[in-house]
């Protein structure tokens, strides 16, 4: 027999929403409901009267209403209808409810969206709508119902589908109303803001990974000003995580290690005196002095005697802290402050850990916080201040290229882009790409290429324009010295290409 796993039903039907590139809240009943566009109610098993008219007034203004799956249920006193209704909410649905199998445990084959699954539950069945059950007792009846209201519709949905089918259910129904200029690859999430008469599109990439980002329309680049045309975007992805910060005023020898740590460490010391020994070389520190503890680094640390130190610390990793302090130069190594960064320095750290004590998103604030210090700290004690500048100068190249490469650039225009000369942008790339800028370039393009190869049925000589070509013939050598055969022979190969390549 089946069951609702509430917690993961929930959560799955919330991450197919997820998926679909739009922004989304999380709203109470008792909430407004005016100038959304999608209203999803799932798992909501009981609709109140004052819910279920909010839900029909947005509908009749314009909103598409999901109803369910396993919503309206329940009756005032928490009961089941017996007679196999939804009450008044089944008004909202357009036609009527069938038969209610609460966790019937029949398996059958459900076909909706293009698609065919298996569902473990049969839920609550109509007897026409969109998608049918195919076998079993309910052969031919639907789970799903729509039914226009004003100028919107409501959509019920009798139970839980399979993962797949849910995200085609998702998709569909948030296609239809919303109109997305930004889609983003999974792992993105995306904040959408109005002010000034504009739209503002905050996307944070929640992984350690790079992510594409698809833009339909212009847009400008609110960090550069810059102007970006229609295309795909490739943010970098840079992961650090503030685990804890505290404060402490050491008794006299007090000590840690000699050990390992698990993730960073950093501190400052705000008076009194110690040492620190890291791999082997010991510092003797004092006011004004930091000290960073990689996860690498067998240390140990005391304080004074007679005059015990206190200091402020922090405890961070992520998959982004090596590269940031590695490639900068600036593991394993002790610091003295100047008044002034002597200041700067505790007052940053001294937020973090009063955002970290703050009951109003902690994580954010103190991670937020820290990425400030983290920059400052970059800034103010890089060894190879060449390399760092290499480093960030080369991530603003890179993010230029990402969005301009299906338009005609060249080296000179990246050399000018980054104020360096065309030899030493050469040399950036090598180190750190492997490839010439050029090659680069090439291999986004390509992967452009096989994407809309995938998706569309172009002409080829459209979709070498479309990515960048100006040389039909350039194209094809292009990509068959990078595949091994002619974009018409992939295009066969993976069944796409137009109406015929769909058939199958």
């Amino acid at each position: 027999m089946s069951s609702i796993q509430y917690t993961a039903d929930i959560l799955a039907c919330y991450k197919s929403i997820l998926k679909s590139s739009v922004y989304r809240d999380i709203v109470y009943e008792s909430g407004d409901l005016t100038g959304y566009k999608v209203i999803f109610v799932p798992y909501v098993m009981h609709i109140s009267p004052a819910l279920l008219e909010k839900l029909a007034s947005a509908a009749k203004e314009g909103a598409t209403v999901v109803i369910g799956p396993y919503s309206g249920w329940r009756t005032d006193d928490h009961t089941y209808f017996t007679d196999h209704a939804f009450g008044e909410t089944e008004a909202l649905f357009g036609t009527e409810v069938k038969d209610v199998a609460h966790f019937f445990g029949q398996h059958a084959a459900y076909e909706a969206f293009g698609q065919l699954g298996e569902l473990e539950t049969i839920g609550a069945v109509v007897e026409k709508g969109v998608g049918v059950i195919r076998g079993g007792y309910y052969d031919g009846m639907s789970l799903i119902a729509e039914n226009c209201v004003g100028k919107g519709k409501v959509v019920f949905l009798g139970a839980k589908l399979p993962s797949g089918q849910m995200d085609a259910f998702a998709e569909k129904y948030i296609a239809e109303s919303v109109r997305r200029p930004v889609v983003c690859e999974e792992g993105i999430a995306l904040y959408v803001r109005e002010g000034d008469g504009k739209q503002y599109y905050c996307m944070v990439n929640m992984t350690a990974e790079p992510k594409k980002v698809r833009a339909d329309a212009e847009y400008t680049d609110i960090l550069t000003g810059e102007l970006v045309q229609r295309g795909p975007v490739l943010p970098f992805s840079f992961s650090i995580n503030v685990l804890y910060a505290g404060y402490e005023q050491c008794d006299p020898l007090h000590y840690a290690g000699p050990c390992y740590k698990k993730a960073y460490l950093w501190h400052i010391v705000l008076g009194g005196k110690g040492i620190f020994r890291c791999n082997g070389k010991e510092y003797r520190l004092g006011k004004g002095d930091m000290f960073l503890i990689t996860p690498t680094d067998y240390i140990f640390y005391q304080a004074d005697e007679r005059d015990p130190w206190e200091y402020r610390w922090i405890k961070f990793d992520g998959s982004s802290v090596q590269y940031l302090l590695g490639n900068a130069g600036l593991s394993n190594q002790v610091f003295s402050l100047k008044e002034d960064q002597f200041v700067e320095a505790v007052n940053g750290f001294t937020e973090v850990l009063d955002f970290m004590r703050d009951e109003t998103a902690p994580y954010l604030r103190a991670t937020g916080r820290f990425y400030m210090l983290l920059g400052w700290y970059l800034q103010n004690f890089g060894e190879a201040r060449q390399q760092t500048e290499d480093k960030l100068s080369f991530v603003k190249i890179l993010d230029y290229i990402n969005r301009h490469f299906t338009e005609d650039i060249n080296m000179d225009e990246i050399a000018r882009k980054s104020n360096y000369n065309r030899s030493h942008v050469y040399k950036l790339f090598i180190k750190n790409m492997g490839c010439s800028p050029k090659e680069y370039i090439n291999n986004l393009r390509m992967d452009l290429a096989c994407e809309i190869l995938c998706e569309a049925d172009y002409p080829i000589v459209q979709v070498s324009s479309r990515v960048g070509f100006k040389n039909y013939i350039s194209f094809v050598n292009t990509f068959k010295k990078k595949y091994g055969i002619l974009p018409s022979q992939y295009r066969k190969s993976i069944g796409a290409g137009g109406k015929e390549g769909e058939k199958g």
